[in-house]
């Protein structure tokens, strides 16, 4: 009786043992997930490590960095290109290795300008109404006056040209004066052309479908000034903003004092006065 008790005794060590070498002998198993696998330059990507029986970690990111040994990490590209991520999980019964690609992308533009067209009020800084000698304060580079286009709109009474082109910028300074800008005349129109990249609060700038406008703001109060040079031109007088556009796609935007009257304050004849403003600047 005493033996068999002692033989009992002695072979639960023996089961123990075996147990603890099984798990020795267990693979390592690589496996993790990522939150994403298509990000913009800049975004944080995190990565939760699912390995197996592992109790070191070798992050390779793809992009010739340094190797990353945090069990789960988080990582942000600083270019755009295709990368596989390979995971390496250590353990004491040897190693093995998972991998992911990712698609890093540049952000895109559409969409995430700031507003800089305001229908009825300015562009960027620069404000309808505002006087002359405050306003040229904010120029970036040199201005075109277009001397030779200045337009008597009524008697007394003048439109001067002004061409900021490197901003793609230009404006009608309202004057009594025929032949220079004084520092106490005002702004009355601001034009947006070619490569601006601005946009309206609604996202609307150049580049933009008239369908789109339509959609937004509802039909003009003018539509179909056609200047003579296949564009047309389409004004909201009571929000401040027009566009002309050549086709479906617009090509400058025109932002001015707003009149609930549905016509111009400064009683120009639209057709005639339209075409000559659009030409001295664009063309």
């Amino acid at each position: 009786m005493l033996a068999r008790k002692i033989l009992i005794v002695l072979a639960i060590p023996f089961v123990f043992v075996t147990c603890d070498k099984d798990d020795e002998d267990k693979p390592v198993v690589a496996s993790f997930t990522v939150d994403k696998t298509k990000a913009n330059i800049g975004e944080i990507i995190t990565f939760t490590n699912n390995s197996q029986n592992a109790s070191t970690y070798e992050w390779d990111f793809g992009d010739g960095k340094a190797i990353v040994s945090e069990e789960d990490p988080t990582y942000i590209y600083d270019e755009a290109g295709n990368y596989v991520v390979e995971l390496k999980a250590v353990g004491s019964s040897g190693s093995n290795t998972s991998t992911r690609e990712l698609l890093i992308t540049q952000e895109e533009e559409t969409g995430t300008n700031t507003p800089s067209i305001f229908p009825g009020r300015g562009i960027g800084n620069y404000e309808v109404l505002e006087e002359w000698i405050n306003i040229k304060e904010l120029f970036s580079s040199e201005y075109t006056h277009y001397a030779d286009d200045i337009i008597e709109i009524e008697p007394g009474f003048y439109f001067h040209p002004v061409d900021i082109i490197p901003e793609q910028t230009a404006m009608y300074i309202l004057s009594t004066n025929s032949t220079n800008i004084q520092d106490n005349d005002i702004v009355w129109y601001l034009i947006v052309y070619g490569d601006y990249s601005g946009i309206t609060e609604d996202e609307i700038g150049i580049g933009s479908t008239m369908a789109f406008v339509v959609e937004t703001y509802g039909y003009p109060t003018t539509n179909g000034i056609d200047d003579g040079d296949n564009y047309l031109g389409y004004w909201y007088y009571n929000l401040g903003v027009a566009f002309y556009s050549q086709g479906n796609i617009i090509t400058d935007i025109w932002i001015f004092p707003p009149d609930d009257s549905g016509t111009k304050s400064t009683s120009v004849t639209i057709p005639e006065h339209i075409k000559r403003l659009r030409n001295s600047i664009v063309h």
